[in-house]
């Protein structure tokens, strides 16, 4: 009997097992050796449930059949489902995180190719609350659904061959749904209410975790290619730039291990005496952001400034003004984070940065109920004399 719980199962392998091209290839062993030491399913799979894999597997497989590393054949526009590319498929913490498929939202145009997508999932049984479900007429790819919750940015060049497309009312029911998750058009199904331990809550869990892992890395490109020509890191690794910062400033520390060299320069928390230093008594509610500036692409010093939000509206989009920033201070790129209390931290859709100021507007993409702080750092590059 098929159940949510066995539909979970399925996913997890779904999402995070190699399939088995990965698995077989010798070059994989070591990898696929530590993935079988934390994964209940590959280690002691029932025959099914094997089955049932490799089944995926093969329908994954050809979808992607076709498809050319690195080669955009049709220009990606709104409402198209793709694949991320197959060769962007990547082994985490003992896990292989397959790529997902998406629903194109828009193109953003904060940066060169930038998209807003909607990660979809084949198996209509694990859908919740604010999932847009779509029967098989409805969609060039069968029955799914839409996470109108799992919502990030994309590169137009991490995506695979068009699957085909939706038409508008269906990426307006996202975003309606994004924003206000009962706002359900009258032609939608409407999923049945989560009960207590429902498989469908650590499926949402999953899904985010398979979400964040293929958009930090999008994230990180775009910004590099904001960075050009004005601001390139030396470093290759958020390890990188944690051992650096380590050497300028002993006693910093990152609440979460940094997935990138971003990350790991606007979730540095400075020691308790140097934040002392930005302190300032008239204003209880702000906090700090980090001035870092940067030589030949090294990380050469890091001081806090103080920081204030002055609001919040929409999603949510938060507004502010960094502080005590040095009056010859120019060419500088700002950095910023989501950080969510239980989740990793998410990356902005766009922002706004006046460096004569310090005043930013910045938006998320979040529905989480959760506490959150917003983390900044502030890049600078010493004009040459």
């Amino acid at each position: 009997m098929y159940s949510r719980k066995l539909a979970l199962t399925l996913a997890k392998q779904y999402r995070t097992c190699p399939p088995p091209v990965v698995r077989d290839d010798p070059s994989q062993r070591l990898e696929y050796e530590r993935h079988l030491a934390i994964c209940p399913y590959c280690s002691m799979q029932k025959k099914e449930e094997h089955e049932a894999w490799i089944a995926l597997s093969r329908e994954l497989e050809n979808l992607f059949e076709g498809e050319k590393e690195h080669e955009q054949v049709e220009k990606v526009n709104p409402g198209q489902f793709r694949f991320l590319r197959k060769d962007l498929s990547r082994w985490r913490e003992g896990l292989f995180y397959n790529p997902p498929m998406v629903l194109v939202l828009e193109n953003t145009s904060v940066i060169s190719d930038d998209l807003l997508v909607s990660q979809a999932c084949h198996d209509i049984s694990l859908a919740g609350p604010g999932d847009l479900i779509l029967r098989d007429h409805q969609t060039p790819v069968g029955d799914l659904f839409l996470e109108s919750w799992n919502i990030y940015t994309l590169k137009a060049a991490d995506l695979g061959k068009n699957l085909g497309c939706v038409p508008p009312e269906i990426i307006n029911a996202v975003k309606s749904l994004e924003k206000e998750p009962d706002a359900y058009p009258d032609w939608a199904i409407l999923p049945r209410p989560f009960t207590v331990n429902d498989p469908r809550i650590y499926f949402r869990e999953l899904e985010v975790e398979v979400g964040y892992t293929f958009a930090v890395r999008s994230v990180s490109g775009l910004m590099e290619e904001a960075e050009a020509p004005r601001l390139r890191l030396a470093y290759t690794s958020a390890k990188a730039v944690r051992d650096a910062v380590h050497k300028i400033v002993p006693g910093t520390r990152w609440q979460r291990e940094p997935m990138t060299r971003e990350e790991a320069l606007a979730l540095a928390e400075l020691p308790p005496e140097n934040l002392l230093l930005a302190a300032n008594d008239k204003a209880a509610e702000r906090t700090s952001a980090n001035l870092i500036r940067i030589e030949a692409g090294k990380v050469k010093s890091i001081e806090p400034l103080p920081m204030e939000i002055y609001g919040q509206s929409g999603t949510l989009t938060i507004s502010g003004r960094i502080f005590e920033l040095p009056e010859d201070l120019n060419n500088t790129y700002l950095i910023s984070f989501l950080d969510l209390e239980g989740s990793n931290p998410r990356s902005p859709v766009r922002h706004e940065w006046k460096e004569e100021t310090g005043d930013f507007m910045i938006e998320f993409q979040s529905q989480e109920d959760a506490k959150w702080s917003l983390k900044v750092a502030v890049l600078f590059e010493p004009a040459k004399q």
